[in-house]
């Protein structure tokens, strides 16, 4: 068997040397080639990738503000800066209208319903966005829930606000409101606060006994 193998290796050597002469010459006619066309054709290099800025591309030149622009856009922030309100705990003055505690009649639950009446204290105010927010408190001073509207009102010289919520639990017979306006985002306080204090069935208005206003 290695006898006959060796003996067919000569018929198969001229076959890769044959072989091997064509490959070669295709090889050189194909570097010719790519050498001719070569500078017309991109490198790797060459190639913009996606995603990538194309350094053959001229760059995006900045913005350019002059002087008199820089001053104007910083005068611009000075007076919007000027105008933004100026919250305080005595921009505003309220008292209580009306109040009261009671089961309500045409639905389940008693409702703790406040008509505060405001003077704005702050012409520069005018406006500006508040908010108003009840606490109601147990007999226990466990805070039961706050209330406040959803969105900011625009204060004005002065004017009415009424706050409610009603509660289903039966056993709740006294509760004590406490009520205040703030800034648009009920954060800073902006006037004195009223507390009122009223049994279920209650009823009152103006400055009469249990309601007491603290600055």
């Amino acid at each position: 068997m290695i006898i006959k193998s060796l003996r067919t290796t000569p018929h198969s050597i001229k076959t890769t040397i044959a072989s091997s002469h064509c490959t070669s010459v295709t090889l050189a006619v194909i570097i010719v080639t790519l050498m001719i066309l070569g500078p017309t054709a991109p490198s790797m290099n060459q190639q913009t990738v996606a995603g990538q800025a194309d350094p053959t591309q001229p760059e995006q030149q900045q913005e350019y503000m002059s002087s008199s622009q820089l001053g104007a856009a910083q005068e611009a922030e000075r007076v919007a800066a000027a105008s933004e309100p100026h919250y305080s705990s005595n921009s505003v003055s309220q008292r209580l209208d009306y109040a009261h505690f009671v089961p309500l009649t045409n639905s389940p639950g008693n409702q703790v319903k406040l008509l505060l009446n405001y003077s704005s204290l702050d012409p520069s105010m005018t406006n500006a966005p508040i908010n108003a927010v009840m606490e109601v408190y147990a007999a226990n001073q466990t805070l039961l829930r706050t209330t406040s509207f959803p969105q900011p009102l625009l204060l004005n010289q002065s004017g009415e606000i009424q706050l409610a919520t009603t509660f289903e639990d039966k056993s709740l017979n006294n509760i004590t409101a406490m009520t205040m306006l703030t800034d648009g985002e009920k954060v800073i306080p902006i006037s004195n606060i009223i507390e009122t204090r009223l049994a279920l069935g209650q009823n009152i208005s103006d400055t009469i006994e249990n309601i007491i206003g603290t600055n």
